[in-house]
């Protein structure tokens, strides 16, 4: 049984990260999301602790979700999941 914080809910939002300082960026598409974090799928490559900016777009609209510093926790493949980082 798995034990998490927050619900997920299943979505496909494009999104677009970097990292401040360096040349680590890319696009990809948000595939779970929950108010702690999200799962992204990408063909740019990121490494757990990689600290990003993450931009996500919803398809219905013009507006974005913009996520000032986020965590990455896990990368697999062309997959990674990333946390919010608390003030």
């Amino acid at each position: 049984m798995e034990q998490r914080k927050h619900r997920r809910f299943l979505v496909q939002f494009r999104s677009a990260f970097s990292q401040k300082g360096s040349e680590v960026s890319g696009d990809g598409l948000v595939e779970d999301l929950s108010p702690g974090g999200c799962r992204i799928m990408s063909l740019s490559k990121v490494s757990p602790g990689d600290d990003l900016q993450l931009h996500i777009f919803r398809d219905d609209s013009n507006s974005e979700l913009f996520l000032e510093q986020v965590t990455v926790r896990w990368s697999r493949g062309h997959e990674f999941a990333c946390t919010r980082v608390s003030s």
